[in-house]
C-alpha cells in the first residue's frame, strides 16, 4: 500500500551554487561587515531602502547560504558564511 521512499545521498543533497553578487548584494554585505548587529529596519535606514527591499536581499542570500542570522531578531547578529 505504501511506496518505498529512497533517501537521497549526501552528494545529491549538497549542491554547489554558482552565485554572482550584484551591486545591491555587495551593499548589503558591506553593511553587515561594518555592523553585524543591525536589524533589517536599521539596515534599511543605513542604505536608504525600504524594509521590504532589505528583506528581499537578505532572504535571497540566506537561501543561497551566504549569510545567516544568529540569535533573535533584535538581540542577534548576522554572520557571513562565504
Amino acid at each position: 500500500m505504501y511506496r518505498k521512499q529512497e533517501k537521497a545521498s549526501s552528494a545529491e543533497t549538497t549542491q554547489t551554487i554558482d552565485f554572482q553578487f550584484t551591486e545591491k548584494d555587495k551593499e548589503v554585505l558591506k553593511v553587515i561587515q561594518q555592523n553585524p548587529e543591525l536589524t533589517q529596519r536599521e539596515m534599511a535606514l543605513e542604505l536608504g531602502w525600504s524594509v521590504d527591499r532589505v528583506k528581499y536581499y537578505l532572504n535571497k542570500m540566506k537561501k543561497l547560504q551566504v549569510i545567516k542570522r544568529v540569535g533573535s531578531s533584535h538581540k542577534g547578529h548576522w554572520e557571513i558564511l562565504r
